[in-house]
């Protein structure tokens, strides 16, 4: 027998001390000491800053399932520590416990998870249900708010060529942003309007800009520190060029788990 401790902390944790990496563990071996299970050996499996709903790409997770043995005894905080999908924690659970034959334990109850029978398949997933419409109404708050800020002409998102970010404070103390014009970075935006219209090319542009050691917008490590037509491209179809910022265009899709 073996002792697997699991911990989870994901975006929407931040500020919340009951799910912090650290009350978790203690939380666990607090867990292991009630129970009798001290001088057992143990595997600590971790994974911080994803998103609850994805079980793809937790390597914890992923790692501590594929290690784990028929006897082995799994801890973590609660159902929700395992992730906030109704179908997919589920499928975790019945792969632990019933495939796999360990024990799962939720310290914060004490509960041992069954999975014998419809009853204990059933419980699960109405557990996983409530987890996943919290997580659900923590999202429609968050996209409510972006919108918000954006409704009263606030940055909700990152920032583009051109434009600084900066932090402000309203009457009440709290921090918002606003994309003030770069003037460094601006005429070269200008620049490239300019050459379009006056019938310039899109590589043309690029070339142009590169002979005059122009500075390029930044794109992390993969970026060349040069233009190219694709970043030209990139400027004139921006709107926020004519002073339009849009907002919740992209809707993130996640399938096979």
């Amino acid at each position: 027998m073996k002792i697997r401790t699991y911990r989870r902390r994901s975006k929407n944790d931040e500020g919340k001390q009951q799910f912090s990496m650290e009350v978790q563990q203690a939380g666990c071996q607090e867990f292991i000491s009630r129970m009798g299970f001290a001088g057992e050996a143990c595997a600590d499996y971790a994974d911080d800053g994803g998103a609850s709903d994805d079980f793809l790409t937790r390597a914890g997770l992923r790692q501590m399932i594929t290690e784990a043995q028929r006897g082995d005894v799994i801890i973590c905080r609660d159902q929700s520590r395992l992730g906030r999908d109704a179908i997919e924690v589920t499928l975790v659970v019945r792969d632990l416990v019933r495939d796999r034959g360990c024990r799962l334990f939720y310290y914060i109850t004490g509960q041992e998870v069954q999975f014998a029978n419809a009853i204990d398949q059933a419980t699960t997933f109405i557990q996983g249900t409530g987890h996943q419409m919290e997580l659900e109404a923590i999202r429609s708050r968050t996209r409510e708010a972006l919108r918000s800020r954006v409704r009263d002409g606030r940055i909700a998102g990152g920032s583009c060529f051109g434009y600084r970010l900066e932090r402000k404070s309203d009457g009440s103390g709290r921090k918002y942003t606003l994309a003030v014009v770069n003037e460094a970075e601006a005429p070269i935006v200008r620049r490239i309007y300019d050459e379009y219209l006056a019938g310039r090319g899109l590589r043309q542009i690029a070339h142009r800009l590169n002979n005059e050691g122009l500075q390029a917008p930044s794109a992390g490590r993969r970026g060349s520190g040069s233009w190219s037509s694709s970043a030209v491209r990139t400027i004139l179809l921006n709107v926020r060029y004519r002073g339009i910022y849009l907002h919740g265009r992209i809707k993130k899709l996640r399938q096979g788990g």
